[in-house]
């Protein structure tokens, strides 16, 4: 009997999924394993709603949940506790993951793809159960998705500097194969113009909201770098710079610095409001973090596939639920290997995401020093890593950096 419940729901799961891919196989020419790349992220995204919503809304629930005690005290399992939990049961789930990916073989092919609607309630199941764990154990997976979080962290700094330059490449590419059209050049322009408003529009920001001494000396250096790598991207002697790039990475550094800035302990240096203004803050670090888990199921070794629609309606026709494509050993290694890696980032996002809903807040208060030490060290990496990228070929000239 519950062989054939999980089978109806494996089917039902892959009805819809096959629905939605379909969609975006024909609009958008995506394969199969990008597809269910994006379906982990936005299972995660919705659990990542169900943690705003209990910020939002948690507080004010007076439940009682039967023979659960989340704590000692008197408070309940709401709030920052449930974003905790909610991270505990996606990290936990991710993890299970990245070993079926390891194991691989068959069993491997019909999880990682399919059984869409199981997999939504084993994350329901885990958080479930993780109420009744006290809430003092999971001061010490805090603990753990810092690591986690720092981890994300790294990983989404180096995947936004490749996407600032592969973004660069492929309008230009476009630009270059419709030299008759001005539509092209028009987007570049554009682009470039509209960031570097939101340039400006942080930089006010931070001069209106934080006017101690130090923090407008933050504000004018972070401005500084960021037009001096963009004069240094756009010039002669920067043969693969572009003024796209360091547009979009000014952006990154200059947001980076106001929320650093607005997590400052300090009411004298800081007035930007924590209440419903912080849903902005947290709006634009969840779109940064999908540019970089959008991009990293996106990458390179998977676009080289072809599209799925041919053969997934072979697929369909004969009754195979499972992935389209070829059976080799070699090819299923990859798409193994791909999946473990792919795991990992959404296992440290799933981990962070109690630390993105709390700003790393160490006691769930939205201002700490810890995030804001957090925030500026992303900013000095990200300064770090693009001028390297720039400088690098120049340093190493001996070195093929693939810039053709």
């Amino acid at each position: 009997m519950i062989a054939l419940i999980s089978e109806i729901l494996c089917c039902s799961g892959s009805a819809a999924c096959s629905c939605i891919c379909g969609v975006c196989q024909r609009r958008f020419g995506t394969n199969w394993q990008q597809q269910v790349k994006l379906g982990y992220i936005g299972l995660s995204l919705a659990y990542f709603g169900l943690g705003v919503l209990s910020i939002a809304v948690g507080p004010s629930i007076n439940l009682k949940l039967a023979e659960v005690d989340c704590d000692n005290e008197d408070e309940k399992c709401f709030g920052k506790n449930t974003v905790h939990r909610i991270s505990f049961a996606l990290g936990s789930f991710h993890i299970l993951m990245i070993v079926v990916s390891l194991v691989g073989g068959k069993f491997q092919e019909v999880l990682e793809q399919g059984c869409w609607f199981l997999k939504f309630l084993s994350i329901f199941a885990l958080l479930f159960l993780s109420f009744f764990i006290p809430n003092k154990y999971f001061d010490w997976f805090f603990i753990c998705s810092i690591l986690f979080g720092i981890g994300f962290l790294l990983s989404q700094t180096i995947i936004l500097i490749d996407f600032a330059y592969k973004w660069n490449e492929s309008w230009v590419e476009n630009y270059e194969n419709n030299l008759q059209s001005s539509f092209w050049p028009f987007c570049l322009i554009t682009a470039t113009g509209v960031l570097w408003v939101m340039v400006s529009i942080t930089t006010l920001a931070n001069f209106i909201y934080f006017q101690c001494e130090s923090s407008v000396i933050i504000t004018l250096i972070v401005l500084v770098i960021s037009v001096g790598l963009a004069v240094l991207s756009s010039s002669s002697w920067i043969e693969h710079g572009s003024l796209l790039t360091s547009s979009f990475l000014a952006f990154a550094l200059n947001y980076l610095n106001f929320s650093a800035l607005a997590s400052q302990p300090e009411d004298i240096c800081n007035s930007w409001e924590t209440s419903d203004q912080n849903y902005i803050l947290i709006t634009v670090d969840l779109g940064l973090s999908l540019v970089t888990l959008v991009y990293f199921a996106f990458k390179p070794e998977d676009t080289q596939e072809e599209p799925a629609l041919p053969m997934l309606e072979m697929a369909q026709l004969s009754g195979s639920p499972t992935s389209p494509y070829s059976n080799s050993s070699d090819s299923k290694q990859k798409t193994s290997e791909s999946a473990a890696q792919f795991h990992t980032l959404m296992m440290a996002f799933g981990m962070s995401i109690g630390l993105l809903l709390s700003n790393w807040g160490l006691e769930g208060g939205w201002r700490s020093y810890m995030s804001f030490g957090v925030r500026e060290s992303q900013v000095l990496l990200i300064s770090l890593l693009f001028l390297w990228s720039l400088l690098a070929p120049k340093c190493c000239p001996e070195r093929d950096f693939d810039l053709n």
